[in-house]
């Protein structure tokens, strides 16, 4: 199932939602800012991190 945390990493749907925020951003000009540190994990381009 597409909402499972190993899928974050393994299902290539979501790496597809990771591209399309990225043109999303893009195109409406915008800057890609890290986070506020908050201890949650984020998941970008099949990469975890704890954000704390």
């Amino acid at each position: 199932m597409y909402c499972e945390t190993k899928s974050l990493y393994t299902d290539e749907r979501w790496e597809e939602i990771r591209v399309l925020a990225r043109k999303l951003i893009t195109s409406m000009a915008w800057q890609y800012h890290k986070p506020l540190k908050n201890g949650f994990t984020y998941v970008s381009n099949n990469q975890s991190k704890k954000n704390a």
